[in-house]
């Protein structure tokens, strides 16, 4: 049963209420608030404060007790060992340097945790001035889901204090989506045959990165001008690289091979002498052939990565009159996805739509 006793008393030039109750462990407390214009509103107050904190309690009682007294530092480790099993490599480390971030709650009690905490860590990041608003806000959101966690999972805490943090708003990322011209322009001056092969398959096929480093020729049907995708190259949960799972079940998928494509990939073969079964581009990961081409396509004149490569490709397709459901079924999104993103018109379409409402208007 809630214990409980309320006192209200003048105190300065208003009142006060002075609430006693005893705590989950038995022990008689105390919390005041003052400054009500008269006794009514202060007894008032009281009540609904009193309401408030049997829920507290209530919740209180339900944690875990072994967990009572776990550090920042402890639980994140229990997390990030959790997470490991349900997480690609590649998620775990950006959990693992979201929440190096918040070091300095390292050796706190999970429950003594605030708001007024995490909100001192963001605007040291802010002051910082070495931080992009949107890595400071995706920091910030990855150890909120850790809360979240320490929460529903493992009931350690009552409440995110996360919550009512203001972190700074991440400016919207200025992607665009490439013109037919542009796209073979930049592609004209890219002078690395390998770096060209891989950045005609994104622009031309759609794929992603990972998709087209885990190609075989295996995933070549010359006869039907199909590129199969099945798997992808990219970090295994052991920690090396290799042949896995895609993205999503939307992303197993066959995508029309152009002519063009065909043509620069049996040249490709023959010249470097690629067997049926092995790798055509036989880079470690990802992440380094990403950025190689990003320099490739910044000396070409276009700021863009081999993401705005695929981006363009859709955005030709949906331009030329492909359906959502279509250009989805061959980027390998979901419908939704595809709307997000490619519900925009690229300058070519803008331009046939300029041409048209001048000749009809």
């Amino acid at each position: 049963m809630f214990e409980y006793k309320i006192l209200t008393r003048k105190k300065d030039k208003g009142y006060q209420f002075i609430v006693s109750y005893k705590d989950e462990t038995g022990k008689w407390k105390q919390r005041a608030k003052q400054g009500f214009e008269n006794e009514s509103k202060a007894e008032k107050a009281a009540k609904a404060y009193i309401f408030d904190l049997k829920e507290e309690l209530e919740e209180k009682a339900k944690l875990n007790k072994d967990y009572e007294n776990i550090t920042f530092e402890e639980f994140s480790k229990m997390y990030l060992k959790h997470k490991k099993n349900h997480v690609e490599p590649h998620t775990l480390t950006r959990f693992k340097l979201a929440i190096s971030k918040f070091s300095d709650l390292d050796s706190m009690r999970m429950t003594d945790i605030k708001v007024r905490d995490i909100q001192n860590i963001v605007d040291k990041m802010v002051k910082s001035d070495t931080l992009k608003a949107s890595s400071i806000l995706a920091y910030k959101n990855t150890v909120s889901t850790m809360f979240e966690s320490a929460i529903k999972q493992f009931e350690v805490i009552i409440s995110n204090p996360c919550t009512n943090v203001i972190a700074p708003k991440a400016a919207k990322p200025n992607k665009r989506a490439l013109t037919k011209i542009e796209v073979d322009d930049l592609l004209s001056k890219i002078e690395n045959k390998t770096h060209y092969l891989i950045s005609l398959i994104a622009a031309y096929c759609g794929l992603r990165a990972g998709e087209i480093l885990g190609l075989t020729w295996q995933d070549i049907d010359e006869e039907n001008d199909l590129i199969k995708i099945t798997k992808q190259w990219k970090k295994l949960k052991n920690g090396e690289y290799g042949m896995g799972p895609l993205k999503s079940s939307n992303s197993y998928r066959e995508v029309t091979l152009p002519l063009k494509v065909k043509l620069e990939l049996k040249k490709y073969k023959i010249e470097y002498s690629i067997g049926d079964e092995q790798r055509l581009f036989k880079y470690k990961d990802s992440s380094c052939i990403v950025s190689t081409l990003r320099y490739d396509y910044k000396k070409a004149g276009y700021d863009v990565s081999i993401h705005e490569l695929r981006h363009s490709y859709a955005s030709l397709l949906i331009s030329k009159g492909l359906t959502h459901d279509e250009a989805a079924e061959v980027l390998g999104h979901t419908v939704e996805e595809n709307i997000r993103t490619y519900s925009h018109l690229t300058a070519d379409n803008k331009n046939k739509v300029k041409k048209l409402i001048l000749k009809n208007f």
